[in-house]
């Protein structure tokens, strides 16, 4: 019942880790390569020839700026809503020790932080091992998660 409140933070988290694989399957193939991959299916890699027309000087590492700054935001959002429904499930009356729905630790609180930190770093680590096996795939599995993700934040960091 209470995993479906952390439905949010978890959207937001493999938003971010979509991100990641994204950015080191491009890493790997290298840009000769990943343009090669973009010709291939222009309008599946769309993103790139729509920074590509609003940055023309260098559109590759504008992508990689853009790709950066919106899985910074991404990791914010998850922190945030996720320490934040952490709280709330610590400071319910079901969970507190004495009933009292105040009852907050300072342990509590570093719990929350570790375990959302660890789940993120899991996370990362997760996408860029797996995307060392098969980069040209991993590239056409999150590219749909990720142009969301851009594009839903592209009037903050463009």
């Amino acid at each position: 019942m209470i995993f479906k409140h952390f439905i949010l933070p978890l959207i937001f988290l493999l938003g971010a880790s979509s991100i990641t694989a994204l950015t080191k399957a491009l890493q790997i193939l290298g840009r000769i390569q990943s343009k090669k991959e973009f010709k291939k299916k222009p309008h599946f890699f769309f993103v790139y020839t729509f920074v590509k027309k609003l940055f023309s000087k260098d559109p590759w590492d504008n992508l990689f700026s853009l790709f950066s700054f919106t899985k910074l935001q991404l990791r914010l959002l998850y922190s945030t809503t996720f320490f934040l429904y952490l709280l709330f499930f610590f400071l319910s009356p079901n969970f507190a020790k004495s009933g009292d729905p105040l009852y907050l630790t300072f342990s509590r609180v570093i719990l929350c932080i570790a375990f959302f930190a660890a789940i993120c770093l899991f996370s990362d680590f997760f996408f860029r091992f797996i995307v060392n096996f098969n980069p040209p795939l991993l590239l056409r599995v999150v590219t749909p998660a990720t142009t969301f993700f851009l594009f839903l934040f592209s009037p903050i960091t463009f």
